[in-house]
């Protein structure tokens, strides 16, 4: 009897340490499951950030080229100015003398 008890305790043992290693296993895959998941939304998110990114630059460097043609268009007036006054500066000379 005793026997027999030592042995239905050693075998509920085993159904416990099998039950327990089940369930063990069943939760490590649930949490492999959650931080993949995580890890599949940060990766996603990144990747939208990055492309955000990308497109800021790609914006930046078109401004930034507008800027440099502007800044020359303005260069180029400035001087084309600078030109014209002396011609008229010329032009009222001859103006001037004539009259004289």
């Amino acid at each position: 009897r005793l026997r027999n008890a030592m042995l239905r305790q050693k075998a509920n043992a085993v159904v416990l340490r099998q039950h327990f290693k089940a369930w063990r296993r069943h939760l490590l895959a649930r949490k492999r499951e959650y931080f993949q998941d995580k890890l599949r939304q940060v990766s996603e998110r990144l990747a939208t950030m990055q492309a955000e990114v990308d497109s800021l630059k790609t914006d930046s460097e078109q401004m930034e080229r507008d800027t440099t043609d502007k800044s020359q268009e303005l260069t180029r007036a400035q001087q084309n100015s600078v030109v014209l006054q002396r011609h008229l500066d010329e032009l009222a000379r001859t103006v001037a003398s004539m009259r004289t």
